[in-house]
């Protein structure tokens, strides 16, 4: 149940199979699981234009390789690349924290990691980044979601619940909203409530086709 709820949340992040190796990044970056900050602390070498288009051609090209990976379901997600465009996204948002795609690149490392890497503790926290640091994003409600999910995924209800809530509570007519509530609900029932609400759910629908 967990693990379509998650495919539901983020897409089909989690299927990424295994692709051609790429070269690591060759400059120090933020730590793993750094905030972002208003201001980037980079040095000037890597804010300036052409490290700018160096960093988008770099995600541009690693993502690519993820979308072509995907076509090859069978085989298993290919950690070091995930591993590398995670860092590129790092990268991005430390040093461009005011560009209008740094909290993609914080939704994209959170999707990465509880998607493809199982790391669903690192992926709240950069979800929880993303909306924090970024109230104008567009897709706060889907960063709500998914943290969300893997709050789940960590069996953790309480923080689950909390998603939930402020998903509804701050964009009520947004249609994730809907399905918060369903969410929610299913967080708040006992295994034996799950067991008893999916296992009368087929007969009820075949009622209903009658």
């Amino acid at each position: 149940m967990r693990s379509f709820l998650f495919l539901l949340a983020v897409g089909a992040v989690a299927l990424l199979p295994a692709c051609s190796n790429d070269k690591p990044a060759e400059k120090a970056g933020p730590a793993s699981g750094a905030m972002s900050t208003a201001k980037s602390g980079a040095p000037a070498e890597f804010t300036s234009p052409a490290a700018y288009r160096r960093l988008r051609h770099r995600i541009d090209s690693l993502e690519a390789k993820v979308t072509e990976a995907i076509r090859s379901p069978q085989k298993a997600p290919d950690v070091r690349l995930t591993m590398y465009l995670i860092q590129a996204h790092q990268y991005f948002a430390h040093d461009f924290p005011k560009d209008s795609r740094a909290p993609e690149s914080l939704d994209r490392a959170g999707q990465l990691y509880g998607g493809v890497l199982g790391d669903n503790e690192r992926a709240v926290e950069y979800y929880e980044q993303a909306y924090r640091l970024y109230p104008q994003y567009k897709n706060r409600p889907q960063v709500l979601l998914q943290q969300g999910v893997a709050y789940e995924a960590m069996q953790d209800t309480a923080g689950a619940s909390l998603a939930y809530r402020r998903l509804i509570l701050t964009y009520p007519d947004n249609p994730l909203a809907e399905q918060a509530k369903g969410l929610l609900r299913l967080v708040r029932m006992s295994k034996a409530e799950r067991d008893q609400f999916f296992g009368q759910r087929p007969a009820a629908d075949a009622a209903a086709r009658k």
